[in-house]
């Protein structure tokens, strides 16, 4: 775990972890508390079994008459769903560490608490659960295992499996996000596993971000045009940044 004690030593933490985990199929994610675990909005202990079907079942069925291209699949269901903010078995992340940690930031509610930006080796981690390096495509037998049972799943499984996928670009949100995931089979939090792995420094690594440093680094991402209206093509983030952009 790396701490970012001034803002200016950012790129270069950024290019340590690059150098630790290598350059090749790294996801970054960016968190507005440290101390939250990598761990899915459906395993944070307010959801059953029970819930996560009607959860999905009610979405999928409600909306068609919203969306124009909606999927075919359940994998594909699934990050649609993960997009709009509903909670899934998804956990995002994407390839740009800018990005990640735009999320890192978003939440001024947050502000008096340290953020961090991790970063994960996915094919490391696939290789270490599956023996199959790479990042796993969405058609993937195991992959589609861990999807549908979120939509039938009635009793909890021994498995406790972890992937990295990468999403179909079904949405434009996806797109210029850089989107990318793990799917979790579990409430097991990622570093849990990587723990378990026993190399825990050749999978994930993780910057810590002071509260005192988020504002000097809202600027900075500011300035290399990473903002809501970037990363939500819609009028109401737009809107959000315009606002902002002229508040005394």
């Amino acid at each position: 775990m790396r701490i970012l004690s001034n803002p200016d030593q950012l790129l270069g933490r950024i290019y340590e972890i690059r150098n630790s985990l290598g350059e090749n199929d790294l996801l970054w994610r960016g968190q507005s508390r440290a101390e939250w675990n990598l761990v899915p909005r459906i395993y944070d202990g307010r959801y059953s079994l029970e819930s996560e079907r009607n959860i999905t079942i009610r979405f999928r069925l409600q909306a068609r008459a919203r969306y124009p291209h909606c999927p075919t699949t359940e994998v594909d269901w699934l990050f649609l769903m993960r997009h709009y903010g509903l909670p899934t078995r998804l956990l995002d992340w994407t390839l740009s560490p800018l990005i990640a940690l735009f999320f890192a930031l978003w939440d001024y509610n947050n502000d008096d608490h340290d953020g961090i930006l991790w970063a994960l080796n996915g094919s490391r981690l696939n290789r270490y659960q599956l023996c199959v390096p790479g990042i796993l495509l969405p058609e993937n037998q195991n992959v589609i295992d861990i999807a549908e049972k979120a939509f039938t799943e009635t009793s909890n499984t021994d498995t406790a499996e972890i992937l990295a996928v990468h999403p179909p670009h079904i949405d434009m949100r996806m797109v210029l996000q850089q989107a990318i995931s793990t799917i979790h089979s579990s409430s097991l939090s990622l570093e849990e596993l990587v723990e378990r792995s026993g190399n825990p420094d050749n999978i994930l690594a993780s910057i810590i971000i002071p509260a005192d440093a988020k504002p000097r680094i809202r600027e900075m991402l500011d300035v290399l045009g990473i903002s809501q209206s970037t990363l939500f093509p819609d009028l109401e983030h737009l809107a959000a940044d315009v606002a902002e952009q002229q508040a005394p």
